[in-house]
């Protein structure tokens, strides 16, 4: 990822995996404001952190990094849908 990642939701009291990481700064659409933009964009210890997150989170959860889309593809190319 190497970017810190600002999430945006609707959903109320919900907790991701990538919430309870830290690997995204997530906000709810009712309680974002100004000073979250200011506080991704500007604080640069915030941002170290999530990127490092982001980069933790993404080595665990995700396989075939790079070339998903495509083996995605390929499976379903494959399919009997």
């Amino acid at each position: 990822m190497r970017k810190p990642i600002l999430n945006i939701t609707f959903l109320e009291n919900m907790d991701f995996d990538y919430d309870k990481s830290n690997a995204v700064f997530t906000v709810s659409e009712k309680n974002f404001s100004y000073v979250d933009i200011e506080k991704i964009l500007f604080n640069s210890e915030f941002r170290k952190s999530l990127i490092i997150n982001g980069n933790r989170y993404v080595e665990e959860f995700l396989v075939n990094r790079g070339n998903a889309s495509e083996i995605l593809a390929e499976h379903l190319g494959k399919s009997k849908l």
